[in-house]
């Protein structure tokens, strides 16, 4: 999540903020590094495809910058109202639900608590207010230990 306003339990203790360029607008955004780090894991990880379903997909590459990942996939390119983004983002999650392979889906508003081993599907919707927490990255790691057991641990 980024820009939480509280994180839970100083659960992410090292907060990080910094304008970015958005359509020429400096945007104040705050990170957790180490949420962050624990992130590009994932992206690096070859097992994993992260797909950016999110009001930043039309800007993603400025945080992938920032955060140093790699370019992800987007689910769409180009800005929208709030209306239609959540559209986009439920057929994002019901394209995403469809694929063969083991799913899991973050997100404050459209993401539903799943846990589903027999379809190999993990959904997390954390707070708007403080974003994915330790134990959430700890759930999806755990999720994608189960069927890629390479995934690097030297991030937890």
């Amino acid at each position: 999540m980024i820009n939480a306003n509280y994180p839970v339990d100083g659960d992410w203790p090292s907060q990080t903020g910094r304008a970015v360029m958005v359509d020429r607008v400096g945007v104040s955004i705050t990170w957790a590094p180490t949420l962050v780090k624990r992130i590009r894991a994932l992206a690096e990880n070859r097992s994993v495809d992260l797909v950016w379903a999110s009001a930043w997909c039309p800007v993603a590459d400025k945080l992938e910058d920032l955060w140093d990942l790699p370019k992800l996939v987007r689910a769409w390119t180009h800005p929208m109202s709030p209306t239609t983004l959540r559209v986009y983002k439920w057929r994002a999650w019901q394209e995403a639900q469809a694929s063969p392979r083991p799913v899991i889906w973050t997100d404050d508003e459209c993401a539903e608590e799943i846990d589903n081993h027999d379809r190999e599907l993990l959904g997390i919707r954390p707070a708007t207010s403080t974003g994915l927490t330790r134990p959430d990255m700890n759930r999806i790691e755990q999720f994608i230990d189960r069927y890629t057991p390479d995934l690097s641990k030297e991030t937890r």
